[in-house]
């Protein structure tokens, strides 16, 4: 005969739940500061890709990958003028981000802010934090004086940066950063002494 379900008792229907995954909406952000490293050292005139200064642009906090094309720096010198550094690049790990007409020879004029255009638009990837390394040369005529590369807090905030997929404007989030003083001399020397562990003296 016809199965009505009756044989078994009414029919239920089960109550079912999901645990779904908790999904969290950011926007896209950018924190720039700058590393202790270098220290404060010498170096020598004449110093062909000296690095100065390191920048570091922290995209963890944001929601999707960022873009910018060009940074400004400041340049706080002692005793001489901007026209002692030369061909300054800024790198990404290997790779120069400015060539050709977009390298910079710092002027007085422009000691308070530097522009450097990259050559391409540069992407930090959402999560990731990416480290900008300032080289220059140094002229071998400079026989002393010192530089200090920095970025003020109005320089990090009118940084013009988008994201890369919504195209959204980002204001980028940093205090004054700071930078240590190179000192640049005239020469190097070399000092010769003999090692504490260097055997005394015996016949052979």
């Amino acid at each position: 005969g016809l199965w009505t379900g009756r044989e078994h008792g009414p029919l239920s229907s089960p109550t079912l739940g999901f645990a779904m995954n908790t999904m969290t909406v950011r926007s896209a952000a950018l924190a720039v500061t700058q590393s202790t490293s270098p220290a404060a050292q010498t170096i020598v005139a004449g110093g062909i890709g000296v690095t100065f200064a390191n920048f570091q642009l922290d995209a963890s906090q944001s929601g999707e990958d960022v873009r910018l094309s060009s940074i400004t720096l400041a340049d706080t010198i002692v005793t001489n003028v901007a026209t002692n550094l030369t061909t300054c690049q800024l790198y990404d790990g290997s790779t120069a981000l400015n060539t050709g007409s977009n390298v910079v020879n710092p002027t007085v004029a422009l000691v308070l802010a530097t522009p450097f255009t990259f050559d391409s638009a540069l992407t930090i990837p959402k999560n990731t934090v990416k480290t900008l390394t300032l080289k220059c040369n140094v002229a071998s005529t400079l026989t002393a004086g010192s530089f200090t590369w920095n970025m003020t807090a109005l320089q990090i905030s009118g940084l013009t940066v988008t994201g890369v997929t919504s195209g959204s404007t980002v204001t980028a989030s940093g205090a004054v950063t700071t930078g240590a003083t190179q000192t640049v001399v005239a020469a190097g020397s070399l000092v010769v002494t003999t090692s504490p562990s260097s055997p005394s003296y015996a016949i052979a």
